[in-house]
């Protein structure tokens, strides 16, 4: 048992801490967040300061570099009318129809790269491949194909997507304990009953890592 000059110690400690003034602890509040907010507003209005002087410069021509004011009033006047809206839900579309059609063709091919040796060998290197080139690697191929149009960024979407699905479902099942489909064969599961309730739920934290990866190099890696 500690000492009775320590005990009243640590009490006069404890009345102390309660009396202290709430101010001091609404300043440190202040400080803090003002810690985390400065720099990224600061960051924001050097670049902004940079951008001004570059355009007073005159280094490049207008279209190529316009004022911050002339790009502020095109944003608010797509606000006031509506347009940016119109613009962000066509964005969303695409998005969302290239990202499904992506998971319909990578599924199936990284279940066959996985358990299907053959195919393993012929396309799984291929698919690792495109996996490293950056989406944006494919546009001017998809304006030549395809033209100006949605089948050019779907195409761009899906060469983006697909491989990093599919190569995330075969690290995935590769991580897969070989006892699990065992075991539901002993149970009674079929091939697409074992498919469905063991080998993909087993192999969805590399599943997942894929979809990461594919939504990161949808947006531009």
């Amino acid at each position: 048992m500690p000492p009775l000059d320590l005990q009243e110690g640590s009490v006069e400690a404890g009345l102390d801490a309660l009396d202290t003034p709430v101010n001091a602890t609404e300043g440190s509040r202040v400080r803090r967040i003002a810690a985390r907010l400065l720099p990224p507003v600061g960051a924001i209005v050097v670049l902004v300061a940079l951008w001004q002087a570059l355009w007073a410069a005159a280094f490049w021509p207008e279209f190529k570099l316009p004022a911050p004011v002339d790009v502020w009033a095109q944003i608010w006047q797509l606000v006031t009318t509506g347009k940016i809206l119109e613009l962000f839900w066509v964005s969303v579309h695409r998005a969302v129809i290239g990202f499904a059609i992506s998971l319909l063709i990578a599924v199936p091919l990284g279940l066959a790269i996985a358990n299907i040796r053959v195919v393993r060998r012929g396309i799984g290197p291929l698919v690792s491949g495109l996996q490293s080139l950056p989406s944006v690697a494919w546009v001017p191929a998809a304006i030549l194909w395809f033209g100006l149009n949605d089948r050019a960024i779907y195409w761009v979407v899906l060469l983006g997507a697909v491989p990093s699905i599919a190569n995330g479902l075969v690290s995935g099942l590769d991580q897969v304990p070989p006892i699990l489909p065992r075991v539901g064969k002993a149970l009674g599961a079929g091939r697409v009953g074992g498919i469905r309730y063991i080998l993909l739920p087993a192999a969805l934290p590399g599943f997942l890592g894929g979809l990461k990866q594919a939504g990161r190099s949808r947006g531009g890696r």
